[in-house]
């Protein structure tokens, strides 16, 4: 009887790998808006979203399943709330908010062209050599030089 008092509980690392996938899959979407693939539909954040949420199920089944033997009722039970509000965010704003913007009824559609005024056009012909701006090869704004009438 005192071997299984003594015996110290395991880490029930599911919850928290399960917890950081799953904010993964919120704070992920900007990363994956970049590619075409992943633009349209966010199946690579909800695809993280679901295997964060499987993780955190499997925690705590662990946990009350087992107390004796895996930590992590409290931790797994606030780890999956929160983690259950931030899919709710997520698909509020995805599958909500991002739905309500308005069209952009001026602007012109694929393959039309658009008008160009000549203004526009003026400012396109101007190069930087106009104002005798030399480029340094720095990266930054801030070492390009204005030379003097050089």
């Amino acid at each position: 009887m005192a071997d299984k008092v003594d015996m110290k509980r395991k880490w029930n690392w599911p919850i928290w790998v399960g917890f950081v996938i799953a904010v993964g899959g919120l704070f992920s979407y900007e990363w994956f808006a970049q590619f075409p693939v992943t633009r349209d539909f966010p199946w690579a954040n909800l695809l993280l979203f679901g295997i964060g949420d499987v993780l955190l199920i499997v925690g705590l089944f662990r946990a009350f399943g087992r107390p004796q033997r895996y930590r992590g009722k409290v931790f797994g039970s606030v780890f999956s709330a929160i983690a259950f509000l931030l899919f709710a965010f997520f698909a509020y704003e995805i599958f909500y908010v991002l739905r309500q913007v308005p069209a952009s009824n001026g602007a012109p559609r694929v393959g039309q062209l658009a008008p160009v005024t000549a203004l526009q056009l003026r400012v396109a012909e101007f190069s930087a050599t106009s104002f005798r701006i030399r480029c340094t090869r720095h990266p930054c704004r801030w070492h390009q030089r204005r030379s003097a009438g050089r």
